[in-house]
C-alpha cells in the first residue's frame, strides 16, 4: 500500500514539473516572439519599428516594411478612432485630425500634420517616410459644443442647489 501511495505522489511531482516546464517554455516562445508588437513587414524583410499612440484604432508598436509612408501606417493601425458624443455620431467634416511625428533623438522638432476631414490631406502626409524609432501621435480635435459645456456646468449647478435647499431645510427644522 505504501508503495502505491509513493507512485502516486511521484506521478504528481512529475506531472506539476512538466507542466511548470511547459509554462516557462510558453513565456520564452512569446518574447522571443515579441509579444506586443504588430507584425506588418514580412519576414526576413528590412523592417523598421515606430509607436503609435492616441485616438487610433490599433495603437502599439508596429514592425513595418522600410520606407513605409505615414498614410500606410495610420491605415495600419484601422485609422481614427470613432469619436462619439453619447450615443450620437459626430459630423466628421467639423473634426479636425493632427499627426504629430517625432524622430529618435531629435524630439525638439517634431513634424506636425494638421487638417480637417473635409479639406484634402497635406501632400507631405502621404509622402512622409518613417525611421526607425518614431513616435506617431494621432489626436482627433473638435470644437467644444453646448453639450459639453452643460456636462460640466450641469452637475455644478445640481450640486449647489442641493446644498441650498438642504442647508434651508436643516435650518428651518432646528
Amino acid at each position: 500500500m505504501k508503495k502505491i501511495i509513493f507512485i502516486i505522489f511521484l506521478n504528481c511531482i512529475n506531472y506539476s514539473y512538466l507542466f511548470a516546464q511547459q509554462g516557462l517554455m510558453m513565456q520564452s516562445n512569446q518574447m522571443r516572439l515579441g509579444a506586443g508588437i504588430i507584425r506588418i513587414a514580412e519576414p526576413g524583410q528590412i523592417a523598421d519599428t515606430v509607436n503609435v499612440w492616441g485616438d487610433i484604432q490599433n495603437s502599439g508598436r508596429f514592425l513595418i516594411p522600410k520606407g513605409t509612408s505615414l498614410a500606410q501606417l495610420i491605415s495600419y493601425a484601422g485609422g481614427p478612432v470613432i469619436f462619439r458624443a453619447g450615443d450620437v455620431l459626430i459630423d466628421w467634416s467639423v473634426i479636425k485630425l493632427e499627426i504629430v511625428v517625432s524622430r529618435k533623438g531629435d524630439y525638439s522638432k517634431p513634424n506636425k500634420f494638421s487638417f480637417y476631414y473635409s479639406e484634402s490631406v497635406p501632400k507631405n502626409f502621404s509622402d512622409y517616410q518613417l525611421g526607425n524609432d518614431d513616435v506617431i501621435v494621432v489626436q482627433i480635435k473638435r470644437k467644444r459644443n453646448w453639450r459639453d459645456y452643460l456636462q460640466v456646468i450641469g452637475p455644478i449647478a445640481s450640486t449647489l442647489t442641493a446644498t441650498i435647499l438642504l442647508y434651508n431645510l436643516v435650518r428651518n427644522t432646528f
